[in-house]
């Protein structure tokens, strides 16, 4: 079986919800004999057992894609000019992954077709789904602008109305029931049904460890101590995820690490405000790398925000110390892997406003960490699958969250639900029971001219 997927970043050297998915999703082919190909703009370098084709049209930020987005994000897009240049780049982009797809049977598209990044790709791989017969085409759907309220009013321009692209030649996967919900009960034209529910996972063993390397990210990046509360963020920093509300619980929680201490005397004569313990904010993810300008517009927001509620030295932004995986240089550790920093937190903490799943949930009962989350539909589905997690909601103030933090750090007491993710999240059998029977069913049962050679 030969089987490619197309995304516009790729893993390992570019990390985010997706990539990750996409490794994870790629290294469990390769054990299986199957080929893997990578077809993307901008990253690679996860296996050197996977081809990787890059086409540098397909990342945002290519010379010829940015100039083409910024007009359609502000909606200029009638001009013959545009038109011309669009189609232009478009062909460019479907012709070179046609050739990367020549001896392909399975052509994997991560989120492309949903997402506003970069439209001539979105395009070129829907006319090549009907075009290519030889291929089978998977459509991943984690997310859409087409649920989101501040998208709406593109919906009816071109090239907005090619958004959820619809075949039979397509078969459609979700990660979540509240997606495929969301997804089956659009408006017509961007409606899907018939959607498989493949969920993200995790490989537990990888957040069950506390080593040398770990310990090194301690002292030499975060500079926390073990009587510290560190809570851990480890998320994106983009809008959606919420972070100030973050900040906000973090400024708060402070307040409440002080106790009044009478040196010792029977008599408060002398009385001192003292910290309890340092409250610390870890957050693991880059800058959103498919809105730019967005995403350092709101970097920056967040660092004043965390300035002016005096919190600026307690927040740790360490996207340039974390991958998803470690690596080294020269024998030396050169970036530390997520589960390092899940290994150093107490808490984990995520405000997100909307998600299509919720992996920051499981990862943190992996690593028999308590959760505190948002209450939105990802995230309650997940926490009934069986695992313990604390919830709030969005209007709650900063201070209520902070105390039920506070309360719980008192008590010490640590739920997750270990087992649970061991039943339903671990990647092995996610992908050994849905995954494989997917890709067995559309080689076997057909899209289009199939060869008898296939594995």
């Amino acid at each position: 079986m030969r089987v490619a997927f197309i995304h516009y970043t790729a893993p390992d050297s570019e990390q985010g919800g997706v990539e990750t998915v996409i490794g994870r999703q790629a290294k469990f082919l390769l054990k299986y004999g199957v080929r893997v190909t990578f077809i993307f703009g901008k990253g690679g370098g996860l296996d050197p057992k996977i081809t990787e084709i890059q086409i540098p049209e397909l990342h945002s930020t290519h010379p010829e894609i940015r100039p083409l987005q910024t007009l359609l994000y502000s909606k200029k897009t009638k001009d013959e000019e545009f038109r011309k240049k669009f189609d232009e780049v478009k062909n460019i982009i479907k012709e070179k992954i046609k050739q990367a797809l020549a001896e392909i049977d399975i052509c994997i598209v991560h989120n492309m077709s949903t997402m506003p990044f970069n439209f001539p790709a979105t395009i070129a791989i829907n006319e090549l789904t009907e075009e290519l017969k030889h291929i089978g085409f998977v459509y991943w759907l984690h997310d859409s602008v087409v649920l989101r309220e501040q998208w709406q009013s593109y919906l009816n321009i071109w090239p907005y109305t090619e958004l959820h692209y619809k075949s039979d030649r397509i078969h459609f996967v979700t990660i979540t029931r509240y997606r495929e919900r969301q997804f089956s009960t659009l408006p017509d034209k961007f409606r899907i049904s018939n959607i498989r529910i493949i969920p993200n996972g995790i490989n537990v063993e990888d957040y069950l460890k506390l080593d040398e390397t770990t310990l090194l990210l301690k002292k030499k990046v975060v500079d926390v101590f073990w009587e510290d509360l560190v809570l851990l963020m480890p998320i994106r920093i983009t809008p959606r995820k919420n972070i100030e509300l973050g900040i906000r619980v973090l400024a708060e929680l402070k307040k409440f690490f002080v106790n009044i201490c009478c040196n010792g005397k029977d008599s408060c004569s002398v009385v001192e405000s003292v910290d309890r313990a340092h409250v610390k904010l870890l957050i693991t993810g880059p800058p959103d790398n498919q809105a730019v300008v967005e995403g350092q517009n709101y970097i920056e927001y967040l660092r004043q925000l965390a300035e002016d509620l005096g919190v600026k030295e307690d927040i740790y932004l360490l996207h340039e110390f974390i991958s998803f995986n470690r690596e080294y240089r020269d024998g030396k550790i050169y970036k530390f892997s997520v589960a390092d920093a899940y290994a150093l937190a107490d808490i984990v903490l995520i405000t997100s406003i909307e998600e299509g799943f919720g992996l920051p949930l499981v990862e943190a009962a992996a690593a028999r960490k308590p959760i505190f989350c948002s209450r939105i539909p990802p995230f309650q589905e997940i926490l009934r699958e069986g695992i313990d997690g604390h919830m709030f909601d969005l209007a709650d103030p900063p201070t209520n969250i902070a105390y039920r933090i506070y309360k719980f750090y008192l008590d010490n007491v640590v739920e997750h639900g270990f087992t649970r993710v061991l039943e339903l999240y671990s990647w092995k059998e996610i992908l050994e029971t849905k995954f494989l029977a997917l890709l067995n069913s559309i080689i076997y049962n057909g899209n289009g001219n199939k060869s008898n050679n296939k594995k």
